[in-house]
């Protein structure tokens, strides 16, 4: 009888956790953005200020911590090889 218990609760907990994950790098309204090239890190900073980005500060690695509109930012950036995360602070500083 505990198996079968097991069975559903551990997809059940996963599946949890990754929302949680997820939730946790979703974009703030008007919160920080990070900025993470996925082909290197040539050109990233144009790339966003030409769409109307302000650089807050670099994140870790070849990463870039802005704000800006997601909705003007994510589909241009992301066809330029960098995807576009929110910036937890945890990860990147209190960027407020």
């Amino acid at each position: 009888m505990p198996f079968r218990a097991l069975r559903w609760a551990v997809p059940q907990i996963v599946g949890a956790l990754a929302l949680i994950v997820m939730l946790g790098f979703a974009p703030a309204p008007g919160g920080a953005l990070l900025l993470v090239p996925l082909d290197g890190s040539a050109g990233l900073a144009r790339a966003a200020v030409d769409r109307g980005a302000l650089i807050v500060d670099r994140g870790p690695g070849s990463t870039l911590v802005v704000r800006g509109d997601l909705g003007i930012l994510d589909w241009p950036l992301l066809r330029h090889g960098v995807l576009t995360l929110g910036a937890p602070a945890l990860l990147c500083g209190d960027t407020a």
